[in-house]
């Protein structure tokens, strides 16, 4: 009953009326094809890309369908005669290498993808993405009421789920940072099972029905859960809190030039007041675009400045 409430709450309210209202209202954008993997380039159309993990929350195919409308959007409100597609990239090595081939303009990433490509120098961040209410997102660490932990030293041998979708490794590494405080060992080594999910519903549900004792979860979904369901805001409490994480960043290509770079930016930044564009944040968890500033990179930076984690599995695994 909870599952399904929930999924109703996150999934066909949010996301199939916004899609099917999308898709009715504007057909020739939920139709323009699928994303391509680019080999060669077309010097009169811009390309986004992105990576799979921008949109861990977001159904595949419905990305992809998605991505081309943002494209098209652009597209339309573009000076000039220019045409827009989209790439998705496997992996950040992929992405990495269409910068320096220059067979992709606008990357959009999380930030901790950003911050491992900066260095390269071939990225001008311009946007940055509010997730739900708020610009940044923060972690909560939850626990079972009735066992009584009120120390994180208390979560020894207990069965954690982590939740890794946008944010990448944050939150694993936020939880050893939690660990280290305490003088205690790495959750890998500290706790009897870790799983980290991909899925939200699959981090926050085994702890609410006692398959697991803990979890740690983005604060919009918990909050989402415990309005559809006050019965989970009774059975768990808060342990801690992360400091607030950028979700996405918007990035072009150091070398795209600097007035098509601007209308490109101006175009995003306003998209939500679109109607067309609305339906598409909403889909993709994502309320607007707001011009990037570093400072909204600091927490994020500061946590991955620690020991860097080795072997870290991103889907439905044991570590």
């Amino acid at each position: 009953m909870i599952g399904t409430l929930m999924h109703r709450k996150k999934h066909v309210l949010a996301y199939l009326s916004a899609v099917i209202m999308f898709c009715i209202l504007y057909p020739p954008y939920c139709f323009a094809g699928a994303i391509e993997q680019a080999t060669s380039r077309d010097r009169d159309t811009l390309i986004y890309g992105f990576t799979p993990q921008i949109f861990a929350n977001v159904d595949h195919a419905d990305a992809i369908e998605l991505m081309n409308s943002w494209a098209r959007i652009t597209e339309k409100n573009m000076r000039g005669q220019r045409k827009f597609k989209s790439i998705k990239f496997p992996n950040l090595g992929a992405a990495k290498q269409a910068l320096k081939n220059k067979q992709v303009d606008i990357l959009i990433t999380i930030p901790e993808e950003y911050i491992q490509l900066r260095e390269t120098e071939m990225l001008v961040p311009v946007l940055s993405t509010v997730y739900g209410a708020n610009l940044y997102n923060e972690l909560l660490l939850l626990v079972r009421k009735e066992e009584g932990i009120t120390q994180i030293s208390q979560l020894r041998d207990k069965k954690m789920r982590v939740n890794v979708g946008q944010l990448g490794t944050l939150p694993l590494k936020w939880l050893n940072s939690l660990l280290r405080t305490q003088n205690l060992p790495e959750a890998q080594y500290f706790l009897q099972d870790l799983e980290l999910c991909k899925d939200q519903n699959q981090t926050l549900l085994p702890v609410f029905f006692g398959k697991a004792d803990t979890c740690i979860i983005d604060k919009n979904h918990y909050d989402i859960a415990t309005e559809l369901n006050p019965q989970i805001g009774r059975k768990l409490s808060i342990l801690n809190k992360s400091p607030g994480f950028l979700t996405g960043v918007v990035s072009a290509r150091a070398d795209f030039p600097i007035n098509e770079r601007e209308d490109v930016t101006n175009i995003l930044a306003n998209i939500h007041k679109d109607q067309r564009g609305r339906q598409i944040m909403t889909i993709f968890r994502t309320k607007r675009l707001v011009r990037f500033k570093k400072e909204h990179l600091v927490t994020a930076e500061k946590l991955l400045q620690a020991t860097p984690m080795k072997n870290l599995k991103t889907t439905n695994e044991k570590i």
